[in-house]
């Protein structure tokens, strides 16, 4: 049967708790006390496990060279640094995120491969600013039977540099982040000859 309300008696739904919400605060620190810059989070305040955006507006010249977080009890947040920003997973707490403006200066380092294939350089080595062109030289081992395959670029995030040839000497443009030259040499196919007696006319066929 099925049982009779009783009258006077209204059930009221369970209220669910609000999620607590935290707090993301950026900090600016600078080279130089006359530099300007501004640091951005979005969202500024949101439930734990969202994730954060990090940006920032900063003069020509500049870059932000390290990047560290905080939590309320001083525990590092780890973060991710993309191009043109910085990621990360809102923990349990509020969260203050540290930027610091240095000028510019990116670096240039070069792979060969193989190591023993020939020899390579750039120059400069040290890069003081964006847009700046970097001169690339390869030398493979000839005596050692290795010719140059290829020279290619990157740069710290994975994006490809272009590199163009100019009388067998190589030129890129500097982006605003570290480069990786790749060098490659390779070796010469060995070629084997099988040598027998020609019977016929007395000389030494290959």
């Amino acid at each position: 049967a099925t049982p009779t309300p009783t009258p006077g008696i209204t059930r009221k739904p369970t209220a669910r708790p609000t999620p607590k919400r935290y707090n993301v605060t950026v900090e600016m620190l600078f080279v130089d006390g006359g530099i300007d810059g501004e640091g951005f989070a979005n969202p500024t305040s949101a439930e734990a496990g969202t994730t954060i955006t990090v940006t920032w507006d900063i003069e020509d010249g500049y870059m932000i060279s390290e990047w560290w977080a905080l939590d309320s009890k001083d525990n590092e947040v780890e973060l991710t640094k993309n191009r043109n920003n910085i990621t990360f997973v809102l923990p349990e707490s509020d969260v203050t995120v540290f930027l610091y403006v240095d000028l510019e200066q990116y670096s240039v380092t070069v792979i060969t491969d193989p190591s023993n294939g020939g020899e390579a350089s750039a120059d400069p080595e040290e890069v003081w600013a964006s847009g700046e062109e970097i001169r690339v030289e390869a030398i493979p081992y000839y005596d050692q039977g290795y010719y140059l395959d290829s020279v290619t670029a990157e740069d710290q995030y994975g994006t490809t540099v272009g590199v163009r040839e100019v009388d067998e000497v190589y030129f890129l443009t500097m982006p605003a982040a570290d480069v990786t030259v790749n060098v490659k040499f390779k070796r010469y196919p060995t070629i084997t000859y099988v040598i027998s007696p020609n019977e016929d006319f007395g000389w030494i066929d290959s």
